[in-house]
């Protein structure tokens, strides 16, 4: 009994942090928040891939620990604002180990990409900006200061063109946006 618990343990504190925020915003909001927020949790973990890890396990407990709290008084955004508290707390965690370690994985750089986002969505949030206009400015604006930061290169922006359209579409595209993509890279 003793060594299953380490096996099956970690894994049902991942299902409980992951699963615990659609649960608690079902019964709080309903099914249509539900549903917006499961998709984009789905995404995330796709994306993010902490599972069972230590790691993981450490964002998954203080997921569960606030996402009650944190729905009550803000709803949908306090589920979201919970898991993100997960991920940084994860984060911090990853930076202890690294730095026990002798690693450095760019925590400036990281710092870097996530604050021009983090700083501008409690904006539109406060502001009461539809998503519609919200995700493009979202977009715009983070990804024009990493090309006046240097973070992303010219290569960098084709690759994502190509990988988001038709190399044809992106070409002509190109041509008539060329001045202003001239403006925010060089």
């Amino acid at each position: 009994m003793k060594a299953g618990v380490a096996s099956w343990l970690p894994a049902m504190i991942a299902v409980l942090g992951q699963q615990l925020g659609v649960l608690t915003l079902f019964g709080v909001k309903g099914a249509s928040e539900t549903g917006l927020y499961y998709v984009s949790f789905a995404i995330m973990g796709v994306v993010t891939g902490l599972g069972g890890s230590v790691l993981g396990l450490v964002g998954n407990l203080s997921r569960i620990a606030t996402y009650i709290p944190l729905s009550y008084l803000m709803g949908g955004v306090g589920v979201a604002l919970s898991y993100t508290i997960g991920a940084y707390i994860a984060l911090a965690a990853t930076a202890l180990v690294c730095r026990r370690m002798g690693f450095n994985p760019g925590f400036k750089e990281a710092l870097l990409i996530t604050a021009p986002p983090l700083c501008l969505a409690p904006i539109l949030h406060l502001l009461d900006v539809t998503w519609l206009i919200g995700t493009p400015i979202l977009l715009l604006i983070p990804y024009t200061s990493y090309l006046k930061m240097k973070i992303l290169t010219r290569e960098d922006l084709r690759e994502l063109a190509y990988a988001l359209a038709p190399k044809q579409t992106v070409n002509e595209i190109y041509h008539h946006l060329r001045p202003i993509i001239d403006r925010l890279i060089d």
